[in-house]
């Protein structure tokens, strides 16, 4: 009878178990984030988990904050709302300004300069130095008005290879940056061997094991490496 129960008892959502704030949420499927693993999730959750999962690097993209604050810049007033109201014609004939041939050809000829002339390149807000957040330093070249010491948050590593050099996170000798203060180092000491890139770069750095955790359920359509013998002596950070 005891084992009945045991059986009929409703499953947990280990996801929402996960949360600081522990939510215990009736699981109804399930997912696989590694080969031999397998985790009971919501609907939600499972609605999560295929949506975003394979577009994290995309989603984290959109979310940053100065890609928000472009976005918001770039918003444009609604058609109706930048229509000038027709005014009512007053009795009696209002003179037309006149304007001289030489005038126009001069306004002709300043809009022609204007548009010919190269638009100036706007500074980048990215790759700036934050002095609250965990970063590491890209060595390979960016666009014209970037930082010349270009710092990219470590969450970031990911997006940033591929929506800027066209690479995997690991495929970018990413640097640590100088100690703040002595025994303040940045460290990433949890690497990651699993797929073929990662080996190959020496491992592929974390801060803990949820942060690799992560990357391995993200990264699940990378290649796996399938010997463990031997690494490369350069390890990525």
């Amino acid at each position: 009878m005891a084992r009945r129960l045991i059986q009929m008892a409703a499953t947990s959502c280990d996801w929402h178990a996960a949360f600081a704030d522990s939510q215990q949420i009736d699981a109804t499927t399930q997912r696989t984030p590694a080969a031999d693993k397998e985790i009971d999730v919501c609907g939600f959750c499972a609605l999560v988990w295929d949506f975003v999962f394979p577009r994290m690097d995309e989603i984290l993209q959109m979310l940053q904050p100065e890609v928000i604050e472009a976005l918001m810049r770039s918003a444009r007033k609604k058609e109706a709302e930048a229509r000038v109201p027709v005014q009512l014609a007053i009795q009696g004939s209002t003179p037309q300004p006149t304007i001289s041939a030489s005038s126009g050809k001069a306004a002709k000829e300043k809009n022609a300069a204007r548009s010919s002339a190269p638009a100036p390149a706007r500074a980048s807000k990215n790759g700036r130095w934050l002095k609250d957040a965990d970063q590491v330093r890209c060595p390979l070249p960016h666009r014209a008005g970037s930082p010349a010491t270009y710092w990219v948050k470590v969450r970031d590593r990911g997006s940033h290879a591929k929506s800027s050099h066209g690479l995997l996170g690991p495929e970018v000798a990413y640097e640590l940056p100088p100690a703040t203060s002595p025994g303040n180092q940045l460290n990433l000491p949890v690497k990651c061997y699993v797929h073929k890139v990662c080996a190959e770069a020496g491992g592929y750095g974390f801060a803990d094991e949820a942060g690799l955790r992560c990357h391995v359920v993200k990264a699940k359509e990378w290649d796996l490496f399938e010997d463990t013998t031997e690494t490369p002596e350069r390890a990525a950070a």
